[in-house]
């Protein structure tokens, strides 16, 4: 397990190119608002299981959020543009 410092930026987690995945995947398939953000909220547990299922919402709703506010402003954050090279 990783120990990240309060205040860290869920945008940056590694759980980020999930999150944003599967809240697309799950608007491509056309659920309801609330089932898409859902998605993003189990894929950050997957990645982090050890975190109470509030602070795991709230960290996949921020991952969310910063990626409609990039695209807001012209920007991309999606599954595809977080992916980072393999090394």
């Amino acid at each position: 397990m990783t120990w990240r410092g309060i205040g860290s930026d869920p945008a940056t987690d590694a759980a980020a190119v999930d999150v944003i995945a599967a809240f697309e995947a799950a608007q491509e398939a056309g659920l309801p608002t609330v089932r898409c953000y859902l998605a993003g909220v189990e894929a950050w547990r997957r990645a982090h299981p050890d975190q109470r299922l509030e602070y795991a919402a709230r960290q996949a709703v921020a991952v969310i959020h910063a990626g409609q506010g990039l695209a807001a402003r012209g920007g991309c954050l999606s599954a595809a543009a977080l992916k980072r090279p393999s090394a």
